[in-house]
């Protein structure tokens, strides 16, 4: 949170608020999906998304039971001069009793349990998406949810209904959350939206499912280039889409590499060049590797990449990429690489 820590009259919230707050990045992202007239913020715990969020809109109200947060929030959004208005309450009892429609409702439900253990599945949050959805849906027409990386994507929109968009959002190549954007009354497939946010470059990957043509890239040796697709778009399962779109194969069907003679700098992944298929026995990859320092990567292989660093005694170091996969016709092999 540069920008807050910026501002030494900034109170930040317990640690424990802030292990599942937003960062900077994720949070001014998410301020591009919305905007309006006003804002409900039913879940303001740090106050950190209702924030960015702000910028969007004429009215923001957030939400939050927790008296010390509330008093956190004011606090915060008058050091940077914005207007906010805080209700202390549970978002239920907010729904039930007040009669204000909204423009948009945001809510990022509390996702531990009392014993401090994750939980993955929106009835198992708090506040209870899925019950709370009648609710949310009669004070505005637009929802954005926001849920935990290991969320089931078909599962959640499934669960919450009306998904007009799915957000896999990363941030350096680091899955953050998911975002479910949701209308009222939608009956559709939702447009699948995988984004990396690479500093000032966003790395965005849209895939309607209406309009897809599914199709299995074609089987290929290492060419030319290896490209390996960021985290968003795996998470979002796309590989063998977005392959398609740039005419790559694949180097097994469980391996999700892809490789092609040609360059495409805009890919949204990492691109890897000067490809070299290499024995995987200890005396070859000492001698190519004297120092033994090489960045190792696993992919579809029996072992991890620390097991790997362990058995041959590598360090992750240096220019070059040591890739360990499988690779249709040569079966388990390694690649050295140097990143493009």
């Amino acid at each position: 949170l540069p920008e807050w820590w910026a501002n030494s009259r900034v109170i930040f919230p317990p640690q424990q608020n802030l292990e599942q707050a937003s960062g900077e990045e994720a949070a001014r992202f998410k301020s591009t999906l919305v905007g309006g007239g006003s804002l409900l913020d039913l879940t303001g715990g740090t106050g950190i998304d209702a924030f960015y969020l702000s910028e969007n809109f004429e009215q923001v109200t957030v939400v939050e039971p927790v008296k010390e947060l509330c008093e956190l929030i004011r606090h915060n959004f008058a050091v940077f001069d914005r207007r906010v208005e805080v209700v202390q309450s549970s978002a239920k009892n907010f729904l039930k009793s007040n009669h204000r429609m909204f423009d948009q409702i945001y809510v990022d439900p509390s996702r531990r349990t009392k014993s401090q253990q994750r939980i993955f599945d929106f009835k198992d949050y708090a506040p209870n998406i899925p019950e709370l959805m009648p609710l949310m849906l009669q004070k505005s027409s637009k929802i954005l949810v926001k849920a935990l990386p290991m969320i089931d994507l078909r599962m959640g929109c499934r669960e919450l209904g009306g998904c007009r968009r799915v957000v896999t959002l990363a941030v350096r190549n680091e899955m953050k959350e998911i975002l479910y954007d949701i209308e009222r009354n939608l009956d559709e497939r939702p447009v699948i939206h995988a984004v990396n946010l690479e500093g000032k470059r966003y790395e965005i990957f849209e895939f309607n499912q209406d309009n897809s043509h599914k199709s299995i890239p074609e089987l290929s040796r290492p060419l030319g280039y290896i490209y390996e697709p960021n985290s968003a778009i795996r998470k979002a399962g796309l590989y063998d889409e977005l392959a398609r779109v740039y005419r790559l194969k694949k180097l097994h069907p469980n391996t999700h590499l892809y490789t092609s003679q040609a360059f495409h700098q805009e890919y949204p992944g990492k691109i890897f060049g000067e490809v070299e298929l290499i024995k995987q026995d200890k005396k070859n990859i000492k001698q190519r590797f004297p120092n033994g320092l090489v960045n190792v990567i696993s992919k579809n292989y029996p072992l991890g990449a620390n097991e790997l660093k362990k058995k041959y005694r590598l360090n992750d170091g240096g220019t070059e990429f040591l890739v360990f996969c499988e690779i249709s016709h040569l079966g388990k092999t390694a690649l050295v690489c140097t990143r493009k």
